[in-house]
């Protein structure tokens, strides 16, 4: 009875020491209010913000790094990357677990007892052990390690792409706020050209054609501003997706651009140099580092389950006042093929994983001389333009001193003054596009760049203290 005790006990313990289920019910409607109620003004964003060592704007310009952030404070994919990192940690502690033990017990009642015996009761307790061999458990606890990096560096991988996606996003909504108010000045100076036009051919100074061709220049500009308000719009839209808040939150936000470019760094900093960098740097390699060695994992596991497991059956019993002990064994898990299959299915899928980190590994070499050469080219592009500018503004200059002395009249000066609208919507693209480079060259090295560059966040540690 004493030993029957025991068992009770310890099934006991065990059944106490049970991990209970906790629910943990959504709330849609709450999540929603959450999502609308997200404003840049939010003091814990700020925070986050100061702690990457990055000016947070009050009344000046948001630039692509600060909405960059903002993204990594609200965007969601960061908290699935995340949940999907501890689901990873989590399968290590799946993954060295032992085999569970299993324990039987029986009762008999004999109708009399046997000759001799003293009762007709007996009892036995029987219990069940596999012990694995072939390295089995060192083999998945491998496996399981490697998933946890390729899940920690997917992690940052994503961020990093979070945060170049709103970056992006914030770029095409200068181009676009750039683009209406060029679109506009544009419309605003045909229709001087054109009233001015309409006065000289009421005078017999212009002739049908040039009013005409103005009246058609006009209708063209009006039509792009209404495609530029559209494209504004949109990009908004984009922005508003990419960081992660309400579009009325970014809707009337004020966006700009660094004028300092940090394209100058292949004035100090070789391609090769950066081409290293990148390859230490970019989590996306990393994470194909990764995921070979959970691949070599796959194929440790395969290899270890060539070998059958150990299986253990102790047990006691009391049987008609006799005690009695009992001792099986037995091989479970035998393979007759030598797990032939999943074997070559495990090396066929490393030899797949060494394929795919060499393929992104030249991608991003590739990446980093494309982004180089488009820095050289953005920065050729936004001379040209400036000079360009240059041009158009003397010759303005030029038109408006000419009036001035009588040579002219008001029309020749509102030509040349479109034309100075025009050279200045050129320079402008061509310095937004410098500065797309830029950013071009800091996604393919993975890194930002330039002295005035923020801190990258703690990504294990949420940000945000909860969902919303």
């Amino acid at each position: 009875m004493r030993n029957l005790h025991l068992v009770v006990l310890v099934a006991s313990t065990g059944l106490v020491s049970c991990v209970r289920y906790r629910p943990a019910p959504l709330d849609p409607p709450g999540l929603a209010a959450g999502y609308r109620a997200r404003q840049l003004s939010d003091g814990a964003l700020r925070q986050f913000m100061t702690s990457a060592a990055i000016e947070v704007p009050e009344d000046s310009e948001w630039h692509p790094r600060h909405l960059s952030l903002v993204a990594l404070y609200f965007h969601p994919e960061l908290d699935f990357a995340r949940a999907s990192w501890h689901e990873a940690a989590a399968a290590e502690i799946t993954a060295g677990a032992r085999p569970p033990l299993s324990a039987d017990g029986t009762v008999n009642h004999a109708a009399r007892p046997d000759e001799g015996k003293t009762t007709s009761w007996s009892v036995s307790l029987g219990t069940a052990m596999t012990l694995e061999t072939g390295g089995k458990r060192g083999a998945r606890l491998a496996r399981a390690r490697a998933g946890t990096l390729a899940a920690r560096l997917r992690l940052e991988t994503t961020a990093w792409q979070v945060a170049e996606d709103a970056a992006r996003a914030a770029m095409a909504a200068v181009s676009a706020d750039g683009d209406l108010k060029s679109a506009e000045a544009e419309q605003a100076t045909l229709d001087r050209v054109l009233a001015l036009l309409r006065a000289r051919y009421a005078q017999g100074a212009a002739s049908l054609t040039e009013v005409a061709r103005a009246e058609g220049d006009l209708q063209a500009a009006t039509v792009s501003v209404l495609s530029a308000q559209r494209e504004r719009t949109a990009a908004r839209a984009e922005l508003a997706r990419a960081v992660g808040l309400p579009v009325a939150e970014v809707d009337s936000l004020s966006i700009g651009f660094e004028t300092a470019s940090h394209c100058a760094i292949l004035d100090s900093v070789a391609v090769p140099a950066l081409e290293r960098r990148a390859l230490l740097t970019r989590a996306d390699v990393g994470t194909e580092l990764a995921a070979y060695a959970e691949a070599e994992g796959e194929l440790r596991v395969a290899v270890a389950e060539q070998y059958p497991d150990l299986s253990l059956g102790p047990g006691i019993g009391w049987e008609q006042g006799i005690g009695r002990w009992s001792l099986g064994l037995g091989l479970s898990k035998i393979v007759l093929n030598r797990n032939r299959g999943p074997i070559a299915e495990a090396e066929a899928r490393r030899e797949g994983a060494a394929v795919r980190f060499a393929e992104v590994q030249q991608n991003a070499l590739r990446e980093v001389a494309s982004g180089a050469a488009e820095c050289q080219g953005a920065r050729v592009e936004e001379a040209q333009a400036d000079t360009l500018f240059r041009g158009g503004a003397r010759r303005l200059a030029l038109a408006q001193a000419a009036y001035q002395r009588g040579e002219t009249g008001e029309t020749e000066v509102a030509f040349a003054q479109l034309g100075l609208v025009r050279a200045q919507h050129t320079r402008d693209m061509a310095r937004r596009r410098l500065a797309a480079a830029q950013l071009g060259l800091e996604r393919a090295v993975a890194a930002w760049l330039g002295a005035s560059a923020p801190h990258w966040p703690d990504l294990p540690q949420p940000a945000r203290p909860a969902i919303p």
